[in-house]
């Protein structure tokens, strides 16, 4: 503040903070009051000199600082980087070596499974020739003629009498009607007449055929007749009106006449099918399920170890054990109501035996366990004909006690929301196995099977077929994992070997690894597979052609000569 309000210039002293002070007369600040304002004006030309070194110096100072901040972070964050690297590194190394060393025992394994003859799947004893499980002709032929309708198609019933006519009105109508189909004229019109209605589906056409085989069978002489007329008049209109090649003749069935063929020589060659070439095809059967069964088998999905089926293939490394178990056959007799065919009076030794070695995997599960059983002790008996695994139940023998051993029951191991189904290995009867081994007084795990009273229902009581042949209520895949939706709680998920939700994180290995075991179980399999095709294709020695054969090939050269057919790829393929 000047000391009066005149106008005027005066000397003043400039303090800056605590540590500038300008009073020199060289450096002047001249300050010019006019009125009320004060304006101030510098007459240097720069700042000093002080001020400009020190914002330089602390600028640099600044940014020195933050460089530094910068490069000690990046720094840092590199090294970190380099550690998560190498720390990755060594962890994918040592699951990559991990995995190679997984897959070269794999190699090796399936290597060794290729070398190794397993020997004989069917054993001699197993199998008699004059016990093999062949249908009855009725029911044989009940099943080829109508195979969707079974025993309740109205053929095989009494026939239903309409309201107000007598037996014996129908009983004459039946006669005078079955005259009118032995009559070849009036029965090859009736089949064309059917066969030119538009609507004349193919469903219709082989019912047709079945009830005309039906018809015919106390007289296959009359079938014959019938057979080569339709026939003869189905190739005719192959070779002068069908627009398709000769050759695709026979390969449809689309037509009565085809189907009638077939119904006819299911009839004609049923006595050399059980004279010899149906033994090859049970045979090839028996081989298969004893083949599948030396491995796991998820009852599940279906997947087993030893499959032929690529897309049914089990492509997991499971490590099982064979167990020799002993099975209580004394009350065999009282599951069937009668002798099993295992312990007929011919076979001593087995008869004198009460306790017999049955061979096991530890992954069984009880109802795959219960199914090897009863296919031990009936043998050849067919399925229809013998418990089921739900009508019995499986008991380990502990003394006079038998402790009951189910799919599912309260000591069941829970992951979450799924359920691993018992095993035998859960049961702890591996170990049992292995003592029994070790110290021979220590006793082998025995198994009885014994009649259930009630079937199950739901919950611990719940079987699951797990082999070929499942049980009577449950045919198909999908029909199983219905059943056990509808037994078991919504939230209740069933797996029985491989747990269907693997962890991403978990380490697997090149599933095609596992392809070589389709080679190994087609090389064991592939002799019972030639025994078939050459049963099929071949006649045994010293046994004559099949008559249905030789009559059906002089009729098929007659048909080719009549209408001039050279070629003889298209006779080749008829047959």
């Amino acid at each position: 503040q000047p000391p009066s309000k005149d106008e005027g210039t005066f000397l003043v002293s400039v303090r800056v903070g605590n540590n500038l002070f300008f009073n020199d007369t060289t450096d002047e600040w001249m300050v010019t009051f006019t009125g009320n304002r004060t304006t101030g004006s510098s007459s240097p030309v720069s700042p000093p000199v002080a001020i400009i070194a020190g914002s330089v110096v602390g600028g640099v100072i600044i940014i020195a600082v933050v460089f530094f901040v910068v490069i000690a972070i990046v720094v840092v964050s590199a090294r970190r980087q380099a550690k998560l690297k190498d720390k990755r590194y060594v962890t994918l190394m040592s699951q990559m070596e991990s995995m190679e060393l997984e897959m070269a025992d794999q190699c090796k394994q399936a290597f060794a499974e290729l070398q190794t003859d397993l020997g004989e799947l069917v054993t001699e004893d197993a199998l008699d020739s004059n016990q093999l499980p062949f249908h009855n002709f009725p029911t044989y032929a009940t099943k080829v003629f109508f195979p969707s309708a079974g025993i309740h198609h109205p053929v095989l019933s009494e026939p239903r009498i309409p309201q107000g006519m007598s037996n014996e009105d129908m009983t004459t109508l039946l006669d005078e009607f079955r005259s009118m189909i032995f009559d070849k004229s009036f029965l090859i019109s009736f089949v064309k007449t059917l066969e030119a209605q538009p609507r004349f589906s193919l469903q219709e056409k082989s019912t047709i055929a079945s009830l005309i085989m039906v018809a015919c069978l106390k007289d296959v002489s009359y079938a014959t007749e019938i057979l080569q007329a339709l026939l003869g008049d189905l190739i005719r209109y192959s070779i002068t009106q069908s627009r398709n090649h000769p050759k695709l003749l026979l390969r449809r069935t689309e037509s009565v006449a085809e189907k009638l063929l077939t119904n006819w020589f299911c009839v004609t060659l049923y006595p050399y099918m059980l004279d010899h070439a149906g033994a090859s095809l049970f045979v090839l059967f028996k081989a298969v399920k004893a083949q599948l069964e030396k491995g796991p088998i998820d009852v599940i999905n279906g997947e087993a170890m030893n499959s032929l089926s690529e897309e049914k293939l089990l492509r997991q490394s499971l490590d099982f054990k064979l167990l020799e178990c002993e099975v209580d056959m004394q009350n065999s007799n009282e599951l069937l109501g009668q002798r099993p065919v295992g312990l007929e009076p011919s076979n001593a030794s087995v008869l004198n035996r009460d306790i017999q070695t049955i061979k096991l995997l530890d992954t069984d599960s009880i109802s795959q366990t219960k199914e090897k059983i009863l296919d031990f002790i009936y043998r050849n008996r067919p399925v229809s004909e013998r418990p089921s695994i739900s009508d019995v139940e499986l008991q380990l023998c502990r003394g006079n006690v038998g402790i009951a051993l189910r799919d599912q029951d309260s000591t069941s191991v829970k992951d979450g929301e799924w359920t691993m189904i018992n095993t035998l290995g859960h049961y702890n009867i591996p170990e049992m196995a292995d003592s029994a081994i070790e110290d021979p007084k220590k006793p082998t795990p025995r198994f009885k099977l014994v009649q259930r009273g009630t079937r199950p229902l739901s919950g611990p009581n719940f079987d699951v077929p797990g082999t070929i042949i499942a049980s009577a209520s449950v045919t198909s895949q999908t029909s199983l994992l219905a059943a056990a939706a509808q037994t078991f709680p919504t939230n209740n998920k069933l797996f029985h070997l491989v747990k269907p939700d693997i962890g991403e994180g978990e380490q697997k290995i090149a599933t095609e690894v596992f392809l070589t075991r389709l080679l190994a179980t087609k090389r064991i399999l592939q002799p019972y597979v030639d025994d078939l095709f050459q049963a099929i294709f071949t006649v045994p020695r010293g046994k004559p052609l099949p008559k249905a054969i030789k009559v059906l090939f002089d009729f098929l050269d007659m048909q080719a000569a009549n209408l001039g057919i050279n070629d003889p790829e298209v006779l080749h393929t008829w047959k």
